[in-house]
């Protein structure tokens, strides 16, 4: 029989273990496509750790070994490669922490890490540059800090245990603003264990968790990304009274709960224990924060966006459920059963992530082809004009110019070849024939990039005229090239 510790390390142990490894077989799926892309040129071109794009700075623990390794003029592959495993590896570390700060006899709370991170995880695997799954990891262990930590180290000082939440307040801060509901979920419900109402260091750490991101929301311009989904907030009422006409709602129920149904089970379950104990407060606190959170990200994200990118909105859905039944771990029925469960739960989650890597690599492989095409025609610069099934298997297209820059450059920069995604063959004929041989055509906004600023020790661009490049015949067929004559170039 497996003792409690042992049982929860080898659960954790094979999860990352197998994450690892699948960030490994699939990095070029992983970081070859929309952010994750975007992310590792700029790691490229300029080495930085700290990324301010958003103000997330959580995320330079995730760039530490692709920065060394860029720094010490490793290949591209390398550069990719490392990047793709670093994420996992902060995750793997947060969950050793995890498991040292809870302690004897309640080891089992460190596997809110990986329930957190993969419980509504199935495409954002191949986006790991997605900031709500790495704050997920952080709320994750200051429930374990605020829960253990005080058990495990007896004579810890007060001042250094809320010190330590508060830190790890700021790492979820600077991860993603949604993890404030995860954040003010924990502390609350860390507070009810505890069986009083409200003290000063909770209400102290409420305060750090609440006012940072009220003020962000407030500060944030208003015509930014993140402004005008804060902006969406203000139209709640509105957005709710056709709460089932909203793409956000539908998405939900097409897609995003059969994801979250076992985070959804263990609510109603928690729901019928809570009523049976008559412990209404609790009952209200996940019920409530799992209800409050699904309808602030149906009204936010109404107007839609990509699967991968709707799936990363709900992924802290089942963060409240999972980290309840974590929480009430000794007062449940057999828990050597439902700890069974929840490796058995982290094993499915794995082979779903597994299972859904075939468009990623297919999509992987139709850029190789059309790389491979190009450089039959000795083409290094091309616009791809878009046809249905070409957009089926491209996905979402608008980093396209730099994921074809990383893949054709994995061989070295002498190999560097690069395509822009255009909607119709008449503006692609236009672009060909007006963009300068020194110019790349880069993203939809960021139209213009000067190739002589590419790195030249991983890219070597040539300064060549754009082609167009055209698969309406069908992908089983040759493409249609049309080149532009060169009197027509802009000066």
């Amino acid at each position: 029989m497996l003792t409690e510790y042992r049982a929860v390390a080898l659960i954790g142990h094979l999860t990352f273990g197998s994450l690892l490894l699948l960030a490994w077989t699939l990095a070029y799926e992983r970081m070859l496509y929309m952010d994750s892309a975007y992310y590792l040129f700029n790691l490229l071109q300029q080495g930085k750790l700290f990324y301010e794009e958003g103000q997330r700075y959580a995320g330079a623990l995730t760039r530490i070994l692709p920065v060394l390794l860029r720094g010490s003029g490793a290949p591209l592959s390398a550069v990719l490669l490392a990047y793709s495993i670093n994420f996992i590896l902060v995750y793997y570390g947060v969950w050793l922490l995890a498991l040292r700060v809870a302690g004897p006899g309640q080891r089992v709370l460190s596997l809110s890490v990986p329930l957190l991170l993969l419980a509504g995880l199935r495409e954002g695997f191949y986006q790991p540059v997605a900031e709500p799954h790495q704050g997920m990891v952080w709320a994750a262990l200051l429930g374990v800090w605020l829960l253990g930590a005080r058990r495990t180290w007896p004579s810890l000082k007060p001042g250094l245990h809320v010190g330590g939440a508060v830190l790890l307040i700021a790492l979820c801060f600077l991860s993603h603003p949604v993890t404030v509901f995860v954040v003010g979920f924990v502390v609350a419900f860390a507070q009810q264990l505890r069986g009083r109402l409200l003290t000063a260091p909770t209400a102290g750490l409420l305060a750090a968790a609440l006012v940072p991101y009220l003020l962000k929301a407030w500060l944030t311009p208003a015509e930014s990304y993140e402004g005008d989904q804060f902006g969406q907030l203000a139209r709640f009422g509105s957005s709710l009274a056709r709460l089932p006409q909203l793409y956000s709602f539908e998405f939900f129920w097409r897609k995003s709960c059969w994801v979250h149904l076992p985070g959804l089970l263990v609510l109603a379950g928690l729901c019928f224990f809570y009523i049976r104990q008559r412990e209404f407060g609790r009952l209200a606190l996940v019920l409530g924060a799992t209800l409050v959170f699904w309808l602030v990200t149906v009204v936010v994200y109404h107007r839609g966006d990509s699967d991968i990118m709707m799936e990363k909105n709900f992924l802290p859905l089942s963060a409240f459920a999972f980290m309840a039944l974590l929480y009430e771990w000794p007062r449940l029925p057999r828990p050597d059963w439902l700890l069974a469960g929840i490796g058995v739960l982290l094993g499915g989650c794995l082979l779903g992530i597994f299972l859904r890597s075939d468009p990623y690599s297919k999509r992987v492989e139709l850029l190789s082809r059309a790389l491979a095409d190009c450089r039959t025609q000795q083409v290094s610069k091309a616009v791809l004009v878009r046809n249905p099934p070409l957009a089926d298997r491209v996905m979402v297209p608008w980093a396209l110019s730099v994921e074809t820059l990383l893949l054709s450059s994995v061989e070295g920069p002498a190999n560097t070849q690069t395509l822009f995604w255009q909607e119709d063959a008449k503006t692609a004929r236009e672009l060909a024939r007006t963009t300068r041989p020194d110019q790349l055509l880069f993203t939809p906004f960021w139209l213009i990039y000067n190739a002589a600023d590419l790195n030249p020790h991983y890219f070597g661009l040539p300064a060549t005229r754009y082609a167009v490049i055209d698969y309406s015949r069908g992908l089983n067929e040759p493409p249609l090239f049309y080149f532009p004559p060169p009197e027509t170039a802009s000066p």
